[in-house]
This record gives C-alpha cells, structure tokens and sequence, in this order.
C-alpha cells in the first residue's frame, strides 16, 4: 500500500492480543527490545470455495455404491436433451440429505479454508523440539511471567 493512511494507534501491554478484522490494514511495530509483533491473518475464502469443498464433504459421506439410474420419465426422445425429469431426480437426493450432514460440511469446509496456511513453505519449522523440550522450555517461561 503506497499511500497507508494511519487512523489509530495502539500500544499493547506484554500478553496482551488486539484483534484487527479481515480487511482492515494495519502495520505492528514491537516497541521496544524484549517484545515481537506477530500477526495471525486468517483467510477469508470465497464462498464458491466454501461451496466446492462443503459439496467435496458432502460427498465423503454418501456411500460409494449409491448410482444414478434413469427414471422412465428421465428418458427423453431426444438423446442429447437431460429433462426436468432427470435433474427432479437428483434434486430429490439432494433434499434427501439431512440438514445437520450438510451443516456439517459447512462448517468443516470454513475451519479447512479459514486455516489453510497462504504460504506452504513457510510452516516448516526449521528445527523440532522434542516433547521433554518443549515442556521444560514451557515451565522456564511460565517462572519468568
């Protein structure tokens, strides 16, 4: 952004967290020697997206030997014409699917695209610490607070 305009200022106490909403532009600044500025953006996925994958779960879920087969009336004089018929027919599996199964593929397909990472190469940490690690690094910061 060539021409960033700041409208407000924020100074954060250690510990503390200032959510910035999708959409709005911010630039964190760590004031100071022992402090950072991390920012944690979420992604906000297109609803056609959303779509696709909650239409991917749905799919998980019905099983694999369910076929279509054509009604009488689904069976046109014309070979290259798909009638009313036979799209009823598929609507009618569709309002067959209970509301909480296509709930469900709503929300996991918003948690997978919230938190699908924009730059893959960029989660891989450099190195790993090991359970024992971790957790005595954990207890060390927590004496320091």
């Amino acid at each position: 952004m060539q021409d960033f305009q700041t409208q407000t200022d924020e100074i954060l106490a250690a510990g503390d967290l200032l959510y910035v909403p999708a959409g709005v532009a911010h630039w964190g600044t760590a004031v100071g020697d022992d402090c950072i500025t991390v920012s944690i953006g979420f992604r906000a996925a297109a609803h056609r997206e959303i779509v696709q994958a909650a239409l991917e779960n749905i799919a998980d879920t019905l099983p694999a030997h369910w076929r279509y087969t054509d009604s009488p009336a689904a069976i046109d004089t014309d070979s290259f014409c798909i009638n009313d018929a036979a799209i009823d027919k598929l609507l009618a599996l569709w309002d067959s699917l209970p509301r909480h199964t296509i709930r469900a593929a709503l929300t996991d397909a918003l948690g997978e695209l919230a938190t699908e990472p924009r730059q893959h190469e960029r989660i891989t940490p450099e190195s790993t610490l090991s359970e024992k690690q971790l957790q005595k690094n954990c207890r060390r910061k927590m004496v320091c607070r």
